[in-house]
């Protein structure tokens, strides 16, 4: 098929068409939220005072618009892999400042060893499945690690049934997983230095700023103290009880111990792994952020299939 010929050509109105498409999709998604955060979360009034001090509101535009910038134009001078790594070293560090500050080094080393334990253990199911997922980065590891935490809860509650949940059994349970992880992670290596390094090559390395800026405020409650009444009176009191205890047995005084609690089991094990609510809360925002994760490629998928 020659250059210039009606097929080449239409198939490049599509692409165009679609990138268009996303573009306007993440900048409704991201006014969305924008919306809802500033009317549900944030005090209409302390926003708008926020925002009349000009020092304080230029320099947090600055410190948003800026990164933005360099990353559209070491995306267009150095190439597409060059930004993303960009992208992710700046987001590494702005998250290990944010973790620092909040004295949360514990918690988050026991997350992040979690994280990979469900990383090891998905990777290994869906290959044993027959539906490892072959794609690049964005699209293959969220769905490997939400695969793997269903694992570890699993793993946990067959350990809390026999009265073994215990943190040595949940730390060796840990390290299979991570070792499993290691080997799983040179496929994820390969694909983040050779393959697609987006999905479909359509969305812009500088658009996932917003992503990462949205990832970075909804950081700040998940390393804050827990306010909200469910987490204080349902979820960490009965996860709470399952680590000490090690079994996972009915609590006559607490009702609701009697729904299913898949959540605690996991909360659980972040307890016994690292004592307190810092690994709880930590889990329950990498569970965000890999929602956020997987629904990329699935609105991707639906635009495509509209526009093709």
């Amino acid at each position: 098929m020659a250059d210039g010929s009606p097929e080449r050509d239409s198939a490049r109105t599509i692409a165009n068409r679609e990138q268009a498409a996303l573009r306007w999709f993440l900048v409704v998604a991201c006014g969305v939220l924008c919306w809802a955060y500033f009317s549900l979360v944030a005090d209409p009034q302390t926003t708008l005072q926020f925002l009349r001090r000009p020092w304080v509101d230029w320099t947090t535009v600055g410190l948003v618009v800026l990164p933005a910038l360099l990353l559209w134009k070491v995306e267009i001078s150095r190439g597409r892999l060059i930004a993303a790594r960009t992208l992710v070293l700046l987001a590494c560090v702005i998250g290990l400042l944010q973790i620092a500050s909040a004295h949360a080094l514990g918690p988050a080393g026991a997350a992040v060893m979690m994280v990979a334990a469900a990383y090891g253990f998905g990777s290994r199911i869906s290959g044993l499945l027959g539906c490892d997922p072959d794609c690049g980065i964005w699209q293959g590891a969220p769905i490997r690690i939400t695969m793997g935490f269903a694992a570890l809860m699993f793993f946990g509650t067959i350990l809390g049934i026999v009265g073994w949940l215990t943190r040595p059994a949940i730390l060796a349970v840990c390290v299979v997983g991570v070792l499993l992880g290691a080997v799983g992670s040179l496929r994820l290596r390969q694909g983040f230095l050779s393959g697609p390094v987006l999905p479909g090559g359509t969305v812009a390395v500088f658009w996932w700023w917003g992503w990462v800026v949205l990832v970075q405020i909804a950081m700040v409650g998940a390393l804050a103290p827990e306010v909200r009444s469910d987490a204080l009176t349902m979820h960490l009191p009965i996860a709470r009880e399952f680590a000490e205890s090690g079994i996972i047995a009915d609590l006559r005084h607490h009702i609701m111990s009697y729904l299913p609690m898949s959540g605690a089991v996991l909360y659980a094990e972040g307890m016994l792994l690292f004592p307190g609510e810092g690994v709880p809360k930590l889990l329950h925002f990498s569970a965000a952020v890999l929602g956020s994760l997987l629904a990329c490629p699935v609105s991707h998928g639906c635009v495509h299939l509209t526009l093709a």
